[in-house]
């Protein structure tokens, strides 16, 4: 059994990006950080990047979750992609979602 765990959350107030995006995929560890912690990493690194090319080739390329929050204007020349984002954090990786549409088909292909 696989120790990542594929989460949908449904995002508010509490969670970054809830002004740009409806929905987050959080990919994350079911078990405790142990002594396998590299190898738990690298698992969930590995599906991360996997959930994340699937993103690019559906939607397009995107920018970090921190780019929207930090650059999105309308003053600047440039858009973000509208659909989706993404955050890295030590113990988990996120894939935010921009509404109903794109959380259901991307838990459609990795549930």
């Amino acid at each position: 059994m696989s120790d990542i765990k594929l989460k949908f959350i449904r995002l508010d107030g509490r969670y970054k990006g809830h002004r740009y995006f409806d929905h987050c995929l959080s990919i994350e560890f079911n078990s405790i950080w142990d002594n396998q912690q590299y190898s738990k990493q690298h698992e969930m690194i590995k599906k991360f990047n996997e959930i994340r090319d699937w993103c690019i080739k559906n939607w397009g390329t995107s920018t970090e979750l921190s780019d929207y929050e930090n650059w999105y204007s309308d003053i600047f020349d440039f858009t973000f992609n509208e659909h989706w984002s993404w955050s890295v954090e030590e113990r988990s990786r996120r894939i935010y979602l921009k509404s109903d549409k794109e959380k259901m088909w991307t838990e459609l292909t990795w549930k």
